[in-house]
């Protein structure tokens, strides 16, 4: 099984490395081919906490995924992360494209206001969503949860 973890400038580091590890441990029972990823395919990623990642020179296929992991990261701040990616557009509109030519089984998730960037790709009209209260929402059609609630069978948000 195939699953790729997005990360881009401005990521929060635990919701991207917090489900790789987890599915890097995952794997000593079931076979994961585990990547991080970017959509640019830019050498260096730097994260909200200013760590600076070099992800594995690979070519961004998600069309291959089983799954793909969204984090979210910068909701509440300027600069690089979740507004700007959602100001720039284009990340929302590859997952958009994405999930519109996956198998049904792929599964697209997200960590925290990841799920802001699945809404901004409209893929959780009138779905619950779970996200954090600072997430940036006039971008999402997303409908606020009573609680933690799977989007769909494909799609999840936590």
């Amino acid at each position: 099984m195939r699953v790729e973890v997005l990360i881009y400038d401005g990521f929060d580091e635990l919701d991207s490395l917090g489900p790789y590890e987890v599915f890097r441990h995952a794997s000593r029972a079931t076979e994961f081919d585990l990547s991080l990823v970017t959509s640019t395919g830019q050498a260096e990623v730097t994260g909200g906490k200013r760590s600076h990642l070099q992800p594995p020179p690979r070519e961004w296929t998600p069309q291959d995924a089983d799954i793909l992991v969204i984090p979210g990261g910068g909701a509440g701040r300027p600069g690089p992360g979740l507004r700007a990616e959602l100001e720039k557009g284009v990340l929302p509109k590859q997952l958009r494209e994405i999930k519109d030519n996956a198998s049904d089984d792929f599964i697209l998730a997200s960590v925290c206001s990841g799920s802001v960037l699945i809404a901004a790709a409209g893929l959780l009209e009138g779905r619950p969503a779970t996200t954090p209260p600072l997430s940036p929402r006039k971008n999402s059609s997303a409908t606020a949860p009573s609680s933690p609630t799977p989007a769909s069978s494909t799609t999840a948000t936590s």
